[in-house]
């Protein structure tokens, strides 16, 4: 009888990514002032991480309104070290294109 496989590399790419953003979302703050102002948006923030969960860079792409940037950046910040990655992805380093939401509610 065959022994199982382990998940594949786009599974465990889908669930390394699902966590990212479960992690972010739980570190994120929506600026009060962003929040007075009515600014919303998505922030895509490209992140670089080491075989061992350590951030190797973090830079925003494409624009946005600045305090959600910069909040963006401080919920990357607050939620490193992120989990090593999944040996599936058979690298030292990877990166990740994680969207960080704000919607007025």
């Amino acid at each position: 009888m065959a022994e199982p496989s382990g998940p594949s590399k786009a599974e465990a790419l889908t669930r390394y990514s699902r966590g990212l953003l479960d992690l972010l979302e739980r570190h994120k703050v929506y600026p009060l002032l962003s929040q007075r102002r009515g600014e919303q948006g998505t922030i895509v923030i490209r992140l670089t991480l080491a075989e061992d969960g350590h951030l190797l860079r973090a830079e925003p792409l494409g624009g946005g309104p600045g305090r959600l940037i910069e909040a963006s950046l401080a919920a990357v910040q607050a939620a490193a070290p992120f989990p090593p990655l999944p040996a599936e992805l058979g690298g030292r380093e990877a990166v990740f294109n994680v969207p960080i939401t704000y919607r007025l509610q």
